[in-house]
């Protein structure tokens, strides 16, 4: 259902680019917000994909970016 609602929304802000632009004095300005809309939507979702996706602390440290500290576990 969320994939579906995603899909559909990429298609309405692919069909809202090629018919409007923010600034084309021809479309009507109520277009033009539901265009500034699905623009914002689409962010959110790209950030939201990307804070699920994104590695945990072990993954850091696995692949050797994120270094443990050895005084934390009584190695001095």
């Amino acid at each position: 259902m969320a994939r579906e609602r995603v899909c559909h929304l990429f298609q309405l802000i692919e069909l809202s680019t090629v018919l409007c632009e923010d600034t084309n004095p021809l479309v009507d300005s109520c277009v033009q917000e539901r265009q500034r809309q699905l623009k914002r939507c689409r962010l959110q979702e790209n950030l939201s994909n990307h804070l699920v996706h994104r590695p945990g602390p072990l993954d850091l440290v696995q692949a050797n970016i994120l270094k443990l500290d050895p005084e934390l576990f009584g190695g001095r």
